[in-house]
């Protein structure tokens, strides 16, 4: 039985940071769609240049809004799972990678501490040509595992340190 000497689980719906980017990116559409559906459902008047019919300008919002409370969903919705055992290390990132991710000691080369951009808050990024798979939720630093395939696998984490030193530990009573 593996005895777990590190897990974190980061909620992005913890992230004020997420909570204000969503809210800035979804209220000027928000407010021009409402503002479109006031002037043409309600007042009657055509609204914008080439206005759609009422039904297009129906399906249009609906659509938005879809798309709006997807993106809602997926970046307020998932959570970072990262657990150092005394066999392996793994993660996890659902909705998008629901089951755990496994990394053998043995397939790990090195490992190190990197801080983040702002950027990359919140995100799951994977290289097509660099194979490199990045998962970062919270917090400005990351743990970057290289692996004797040349990949990457950089975990954001709050806690860089422990994470740091227990993947060290374990690598290193791997190689005894």
């Amino acid at each position: 039985m593996s005895r777990i000497l590190f897990e974190e689980k980061q909620s992005s719906s913890k992230s004020i940071y997420i909570w204000v980017l969503m809210m800035v990116s979804s209220l000027p559409i928000l407010i021009i769609f409402s503002m479109g559906a006031y002037h043409q459902l309600l007042k009657g008047e055509s609204w914008g240049n080439h206005p759609l019919s009422d039904r297009g300008l129906i399906i249009l919002i609906v659509l938005t809004l879809t798309v709006l409370f997807t993106a809602a969903f997926l970046a307020l919705g998932s959570s970072l799972y990262t657990k150092v055992t005394s066999e392996a290390i793994a993660y996890k990132y659902p909705p998008l990678l629901r089951k755990w991710k496994r990394i053998d000691p043995t397939e790990v080369a090195g490992v190190s501490r990197q801080q983040r951009n702002i950027i990359n808050q919140g995100s799951y990024r994977k290289t097509i040509f660099s194979s490199t798979i990045e998962i970062s939720v919270l917090g400005w630093e990351q743990v970057c595992i290289v692996l004797t395939t040349g990949d990457k696998v950089i975990l954001g984490t709050q806690h860089p340190d422990i994470l740091e030193h227990e993947i060290k530990k374990l690598i290193s009573r791997e190689e005894t």
